[in-house]
């Protein structure tokens, strides 16, 4: 992680504006709010889109487009879960996040 943003998010920690979640560790609080709720599956993508970039703003982001194409969503109950579309007979491997109804981020998480 950038050593800036790692003083950032320890600021923010010091007023608490920060959350623990998953295995990612502490975030800015802004990077799990929402003002929209999640009606279909393109916006559950996009909204963990934003979420990840958010939380690792110095990884390179790749376009909405390639979310699009690399990640599904599904229900869990209200919720959502978004992960990476993987081939028959795969188990896992990378970037999960899951998804309040209302649009907030309940959890961020890697697979192996």
């Amino acid at each position: 992680m950038h050593a800036i943003h790692v003083i950032y998010v320890l600021f923010l920690c010091l007023f608490d504006a920060c959350t623990g979640i998953g295995t990612v560790g502490y975030v800015p609080t802004s990077c799990l709010r929402s003002v929209h709720a999640i009606v279909d599956e393109r916006q559950a993508i996009l909204r963990a889109r934003t979420a990840w970039y958010c939380i690792h703003p110095y990884e390179a982001q790749t376009s909405e487009q390639d979310w699009l194409k690399n990640f599904e969503a599904a229900r869990r109950g209200r919720d959502w879960k978004v992960g990476p579309v993987l081939p028959p007979g795969y188990a896992g491997g990378g970037i999960n996040v899951l998804l309040a109804a209302d649009g907030r981020v309940l959890d961020v998480f890697m697979t192996g």
